[in-house]
């Protein structure tokens, strides 16, 4: 097989593991809000992020001769290298850039100030899920 597309195969692993860790973060997360997770709506919202950290991958592959140049010895742990950086960077990535997380978190937010009877300030990052809340209905977020 081509040294090449195990790399390739290598970073998508990396990443792919990396999401299957968020998908269950995001359930537990959306279990405590009490709202379903809806797969679809993830992959709708992150899509993106997502799609951002596939391409980290392939501009790790196009700089690896550059890598190697600088030390021929990196190529010995290039497999490694590429599960590395695709799941590290997708988990930057998600991390920082993940709608579906704000939203899920800014329900938490909205539903315990509720619970402790605190007025919620309307800003621009929770006024999706105040709206949600107020109506009562988050199980088909």
């Amino acid at each position: 097989m081509n040294e090449n597309l195990i790399y390739i195969l290598s970073g998508t692993g990396g990443v792919l593991l990396q999401v299957i860790i968020k998908i269950t973060s995001l359930k537990k997360q959306s279990a405590a809000a009490n709202m379903q997770f809806v797969f679809k709506k993830y992959l709708a919202d992150d899509w993106l992020t997502i799609l951002g950290s596939f391409v980290t991958v392939g501009l790790f592959a196009m700089f690896l001769p550059e890598i190697v140049a600088i030390n021929p010895v990196a190529l010995k742990f290039a497999r490694i290298g590429f599960a590395f950086i695709g799941f590290t960077g997708s988990s930057i990535a998600q991390s920082l850039f993940s709608a579906t997380s704000k939203k899920i978190l800014s329900v938490i937010d909205i539903k315990t100030n509720i619970a402790d009877d605190v007025e919620p300030p309307v800003t621009p990052e929770n006024v999706g899920g105040l709206h949600e809340a107020e109506k009562g209905d988050t199980t088909n977020k």
